[in-house]
């Protein structure tokens, strides 16, 4: 009898681990929150940047990415006080980092592990995980269940209900540059970062001491921008687009300039 695992998280990591347990023989269960696979504008993580060994271990699975990425040389601090540094991460031309978007890798991953017959289960919210034994808690059609499998695997979050269950009961404890910050992305179109002169070749970083701006390039000649803010008293809360979009309505993006294409029209 092949052995068994629970992977929690239906996201990048969840489903890389889960295509590459199913490719050894495992039979995997993929446990997911939400309704579906989602990809784009889903976590923290918008857009992923991949160096060659993760594109090799990618085509090795199965799943290869490599047509699907945006090659990027170097990265580009824009400083509040004007001025540029510009980093390169080598100095071949081959040294480069490769860009995908969210979507595009877990569309990717999700058609191989179908291939694999791995198994998904949509709708399933895990809040605890006890490493004593193994076992996994969750609410699956409005009922608490306890799972147990040969192994279990926790990719959904380090902020997950299921990570700190573990970490209490491990005598544990994991705090991130996470902690007391919020993240949102917004997608820039190709024709506002044409207005905005960003070298589609970098990714573009601007930081402050309470917030950090961060634009990574897509294949096609747009963007994705993400957004991070951090404040005491928790006022400014960015969950998603939407709140993106609203705060950027009041408050400037630290990559744009005041001489710039107007903050509000950049982003769309």
């Amino acid at each position: 009898e092949r052995q068994h695992t629970y992977v929690v998280g239906a996201g990048p990591v969840g489903l890389s681990l889960a295509v590459g347990l199913a490719g050894r023989g495992w039979r995997v269960t993929v446990l997911e929150e939400r309704e579906a696979v989602i990809g784009q504008g889903q976590g923290v993580s918008f857009n992923i940047t991949l160096a060659k060994q993760s594109l090799d271990l990618l085509e090795e699975l199965g799943a290869d990415v490599r047509p699907l990425t945006k090659p990027l040389v170097g990265r580009v601090i824009h400083r509040l006080g004007g001025g540029l540094s510009v980093h390169r991460y080598g100095l071949a031309s081959t040294d480069v980092l490769h860009s995908i978007t969210r979507g595009d890798l877990i569309a990717t991953l999700f058609a191989r592990a179908v291939e694999l017959g791995v198994e998904f289960e949509f709708g399933v919210k895990a809040y605890d995980c006890d490493p004593r034994d193994g076992s996994l808690l969750v609410v699956k059609n409005d009922c608490s269940v306890r799972l147990t499998a040969d192994a279990v695997y926790l990719c959904n979050g380090v902020r997950a209900a299921t990570q700190s269950g573990f970490q209490r009961r491990a005598g544990a404890e994991t705090k991130t540059h996470w902690d007391g910050a919020s993240f949102a992305t917004v997608p820039i179109s190709r024709d506002a970062i044409r207005r905005s002169g960003l070298d589609l070749d970098y990714i573009h970083f601007a930081l402050a001491p309470d917030a950090s701006d961060i634009v990574i390039p897509n294949l096609d000649g747009s963007a994705a921008l993400l957004l991070e803010r951090r404040d005491e008293g928790g006022a400014t809360r960015l969950h998603n687009a939407e709140d993106a979009r609203r705060y950027l309505e009041g408050c400037p993006c630290l990559l744009y300039t005041s001489d710039a294409a107007d903050e509000r029209s950049s982003v769309d």
